[in-house]
């Protein structure tokens, strides 16, 4: 499968900003272990399409 710089950029951008926003960065090991998600649903599906491929 091919992804547009534009999906890819739009998921960076979307990651790059909910990690910004977490009030868990400091000790954050992995967002599994925190009952707190940042992601949407929907962008969890975009991340795990691209990331089956990476």
């Amino acid at each position: 499968m091919v992804f547009d710089i534009y999906y890819i950029s739009r998921i960076e951008e979307y990651a790059r900003k909910q990690t910004d926003k977490c009030p868990f960065i400091k000790p954050k090991t992995f967002c599994s272990a925190y009952k707190v998600h940042c992601y949407s649903e929907e962008m969890k599906r975009c991340d795990k399409e691209v990331m089956k491929y990476a």
